[in-house]
């Protein structure tokens, strides 16, 4: 089915899904609506520099984080997106909020992913100084936040022996009760013999669960070797099994605390190394200057096809009103 439509100034041919326009076509389009062709992209340029002149300035300022690659631990790999996630939620601004001063804007807060892995923190605010000390106190609560919830592959590692050793605390807390409960006089009863051969056996325990949970790490701490001292000794046995038992455990928490003590503090620097601050924030930019382009150039291509569209509805209006009035005759 072959139809021709034909216009003010040009023609439209169509045969079925073929559809041509010329150029002559066009250049008559245009010299026939070439004010608002014009006036149009103008208007919305104008429009947007009137807005953006009359919103208030905002500065932008940046911080560089450096996490260790996720292949260097064997406890998991580090999830950058994860921990720029973790830098954008409430818990950074509610810290950094309480370091800074108090104010109704203090500015916001993003970070992104560089192609190097390292994390950009972008801090926006009305205050040019503001944005540069958001940016930097940011980064570094972030950094804190991010090792206090083991985000990393030595983080995660050196935040469960924090949780443990506070847990071997309070059992350890439980069981002084307990023994003053049970002896009394409490510990201060026992003799340098049984004191050493509880304290042996707890070495010898605590060797044992490091060797059978987590051995591969339990290098890190020198541990004695258990005496060739089988069984108790005479000055142990006129305690009960009971009172015996609880003295085991008291000394088994003593020893396992100072180990993982000890431990918290040899992997501290490689948890520091976990994550660096590359770069803190110097000085803060317009955050407005490149947004104000990509907005002008936005509004004159809106303004361009509202222009067209207007031009080919009022080309067309005539021709649709026609085929409108034939179908209602019929």
């Amino acid at each position: 089915m072959n139809y021709l439509i034909i216009f003010e100034g040009f023609s439209l041919k169509s045969n079925q899904d073929e559809v041509e326009i010329g150029l002559v076509d066009v250049i008559l389009f245009c010299r026939k609506y070439w004010k608002i062709l014009v006036a149009l992209p103008l208007f919305g340029a104008l429009l947007v520099i009137l807005v953006m002149s009359r919103l208030p300035e905002r500065f932008q300022a940046s911080a560089i984080m450096l996490i260790t690659p996720s292949g260097v631990a064997n406890n998991g790999p580090t999830s950058t997106a994860l921990i720029a996630s973790t830098l954008q939620g409430d818990e950074v601004m509610k810290r950094v909020a309480k370091q800074l001063e108090p104010a109704k804007d203090i500015g916001t807060v993003n970070a992104t992913v560089g192609k190097d892995g390292s994390l950009e923190i972008k801090a926006e605010s009305p205050d040019a100084a503001k944005a540069v000390r958001l940016a930097n106190t940011a980064v570094r609560v972030g950094k804190e936040l991010v090792l206090e919830q083991g985000l990393t592959p030595f983080s995660r590692q050196w935040s469960q022996m924090r949780g443990q050793l506070a847990m071997v605390q309070a059992e350890q807390e439980r069981n002084q009760v307990q023994l003053a409960q049970l002896i009394p006089g409490g510990l201060a009863t026992l003799d340098e013999s049984t004191r050493r051969q509880l304290q042996a056996m707890a070495w010898h325990d605590v060797q044992f669960v490091y060797a059978q949970g987590d051995g591969a790490q339990a290098s890190t701490v020198e541990l004695p070797s258990l005496p060739n001292d089988n069984g108790q000794t005479t000055s142990a046995k006129h305690f009960s099994p009971e009172q015996w038992k609880l003295l085991r455990n008291y000394y088994f928490d003593t020893v396992l605390i100072d180990v993982l003590q000890k431990r918290i503090m040899l992997i501290r620097p490689q948890v520091e190394h976990d994550v660096q601050i590359a770069a803190l924030a110097k000085a803060a930019s317009p955050a407005t200057s490149g947004k104000k382009s990509q907005y002008l150039i936005m509004s004159v291509f809106a303004g361009l096809i509202l222009a067209l569209l207007i031009g080919l509805v009022r080309e067309l209006w005539p021709t649709l009103q026609a085929e409108l009035r034939c179908r209602l005759e019929k």
